[in-house]
């Protein structure tokens, strides 16, 4: 603080404590508000970032499948997926999935966001020329607390296609 003098008055010039404690208030409020954005914004990337590797593990074990001329499985757990070629006894597997048969990748999610399939089984059967029936097509998403989860949170199954998309409430509307 320095002091002045004008006229015979003195005059303090800087701030009071009160003034200080504001500004300090001001400014941590900011920053609490700028913690929780960046928070919300890291888990919009994390999920779009879960949904696209999972889009492309899916596209690949239907190209692997067809190039290898053998069945393979996917499986849905709550924080993981498993995706596994049948390569049991005979010249292309037995059709179903056994001890021992290959896995080939297994996938950990982030456990924040749980995976929920809308499937009616837990494990899809891509055939060897890259379909899958109709009883085994569903959507998978990923449970996010925050209202917007950014732009890609679902992906659909179908029997020929596989895409990315956003959860609705209800549906996944293909992007």
């Amino acid at each position: 603080m320095t002091t002045k003098y004008d006229h015979g008055r003195i005059i303090a010039n800087g701030f009071t404590l009160a003034e200080l404690l504001v500004v300090i208030a001001i400014i941590g409020t900011l920053l609490a508000i700028a913690a929780l954005q960046t928070r919300t914004m890291m888990d919009r990337y994390t999920v779009e970032g879960e949904i696209k590797s999972l889009h492309s593990d899916l596209l690949q074990a239907r190209a692997r499948a067809t190039q290898r001329n053998r069945i393979h499985f996917i499986q849905f757990a709550a924080t993981s997926y498993t995706i596994t070629e049948d390569t049991s006894t005979g010249p292309d597997g037995d059709g179903s999935l056994g001890a021992a048969d290959t896995q080939f990748l297994q996938r950990q999610l982030d456990p924040r966001f749980p995976l929920v399939w809308s499937g009616a089984v837990n494990t899809i059967q891509i055939s060897a020329k890259g379909l899958i029936t109709a009883d085994q097509t569903g959507t998978v998403r990923l449970t996010i607390p925050i209202k917007d989860s950014g732009e890609y949170d679902c992906v659909q199954i179908s029997e020929i296609r596989v895409v990315t998309g956003k959860w609705n409430g209800t549906d996944c509307i293909a992007k």
